[in-house]
């Protein structure tokens, strides 16, 4: 263990040179204006200056042990206080007043596992999945109450099925943004043409795109929808809308629909 002096004063300089770096409108945004972009989240610094922290806590207890007297209580008085401690800390970091209330989640969770259960049963295995609201991806600001990663709901009780969610901002999925605010027929078309199976509407969701309200679609499609149990999700099954669009603009019609849907891809996508 180094010298206590030498610890503390490295302590306290890499401790002052991290609130100075990391603090809103500090030495970071030098970094960020010479062109080192890709360095970002600065308030996660915080874990290194709270190791520093606890490094000086470190030695003020050791000088503190080191200057009580040796009886035959000292070892059992040290482990206590250190216990202490460690209780006080872990109190400190989970408190009973940030624990959720998990009974809703689960809820929430089981009508999500039964509802995609049966979107399994209707679908054959691969599948694929268009999910509505459009939402871009990732780190787009929460809207309502749904943000970027709310949509993998569906996804992570599946287990044969291809979903819509998840497709990077600024690639080749970006056409989604395009496709999703047409008028509901022409969105089915252009959905079916692409390959898509299925097509599921988060009616739990207090934001809204440009996309056809649950009404228009069920109108298009000539067919009410499946809706989970705590009526949050709504699924349509789209292959025989699918079978009709081929029916009516024939294989070379759907390619070249498929092209144009693919190849759409606006500036909204971005915003």
């Amino acid at each position: 263990m180094p010298p206590p002096g030498d610890a503390l004063l490295s302590m306290g300089v890499l401790t002052v040179a991290g609130i100075l770096l990391a603090t809103i409108s500090g030495f970071s945004i030098l970094v960020f204006g010479v062109g080192v972009r890709e360095l970002r989240s600065w308030n996660r610094i915080s874990v290194f200056l709270a190791f520093f922290a606890f490094t000086a806590v470190a030695y003020a207890l050791d000088w503190l042990r080191r200057r009580l007297p040796e009886r035959a209580w000292t070892a059992p008085a040290v482990a206590v206080g250190l216990a202490l401690v460690l209780v006080i800390g872990v109190l400190d970091q989970v408190s009973p007043a940030v624990i959720p209330d998990y009974a809703p989640t689960q809820a929430r969770w089981n009508s999500d596992d039964a509802f995609v259960a049966r979107i399994e049963r209707a679908l054959p295995d691969g599948a694929s999945v268009f999910e509505l609201p459009y939402r871009a991806f990732p780190e787009a600001p929460k809207v309502g109450n749904i943000g970027p990663y709310d949509l993998v709901r569906p996804y992570l009780h599946s287990d044969s099925l291809k979903w819509g969610w998840g497709g990077m901002l600024g690639r080749e999925a970006d056409w989604q943004v395009s496709t999703a605010e047409l008028p509901a027929a022409e969105m089915l078309d252009r959905l079916s043409a692409v390959g898509f199976d299925g097509l599921v509407y988060d009616l739990g969701s207090t934001y809204h795109f440009k996309e056809p309200f649950p009404d228009e679609i069920s109108a298009a499609l000539g067919r009410q929808p499946i809706v989970s149990r705590n009526r949050e999700l709504a699924f349509w099954d789209l292959r025989a809308y699918a079978r009709a669009v081929r029916e009516r603009l024939g294989p070379s019609g759907v390619r070249h629909l498929r092209a144009v849907a693919l190849a759409d891809r606006t500036e909204r996508a971005h915003q």
